[in-house]
């Protein structure tokens, strides 16, 4: 875990440096930590497939003290917590809605 300033209220945590289950398992598992135990602290949590960028009040909490609370959160070692909610989005697709969708495909020239 490696936790850097990424602004004057906020920190980024690279929890790995691929795309795979277990690194994606850490980040929910951080981001579900940080949202029960800094509620009235964190702003925003922005996740990635491998890190967390942390937004924070900085009346409430400083930088030291996150980057000192963050390592103490156990990381989880696989994904075995609920995933977010399935959305879905209604898509119309249509000439009348949509005139470029009655064009011609013609390819670039060579």
């Amino acid at each position: 875990m490696d936790i850097r300033t990424a602004g004057e209220n906020a920190v980024i945590v690279y929890l790995g440096n691929s795309i795979n289950p277990d690194t994606l398992a850490s980040v929910r598992h951080l981001v579900n930590a940080l949202e029960r135990r800094f509620q009235r602290e964190i702003i925003d949590l922005i996740p990635s497939y491998a890190s967390l960028v942390v937004v924070f009040d900085p009346r409430r909490i400083s930088h030291r003290q996150l980057k000192e609370a963050i390592p103490a959160i156990p990381l989880a070692l696989t994904l075995d917590e609920p995933g977010g909610k399935i959305v879905e989005l209604p898509v119309y697709y249509s000439t009348e809605s949509s005139p470029a969708l009655d064009c011609k495909y013609e390819p670039w020239p060579r």
